[in-house]
């Protein structure tokens, strides 16, 4: 059990309603609206979840390995 993948997905559902944790659980993450409210998503989860590290990346619409499929 990984308390603290609980604890960032519960602040991520704060601001997002599309939080959600990786396939294997070692992550979370969440889509939100701007990159403003992405970082203080961020800055919540690190705040309340010691040891915490997040980061705020772009919405990647096409898979970049796709032209190979």
């Amino acid at each position: 059990s990984f308390p603290g993948i609980g604890a960032a997905l519960r602040v991520l559902h704060e601001h997002s309603t599309a939080a959600r944790m990786t396939g294997s659980g070692a992550c979370a993450f969440a889509v939100m609206r701007s990159r403003s409210d992405a970082q203080a998503a961020v800055d919540a989860v690190i705040a309340a979840v010691p040891g915490t590290r997040g980061v705020v990346s772009r919405l990647v619409t096409r898979h970049p390995l796709a032209a190979f499929a």
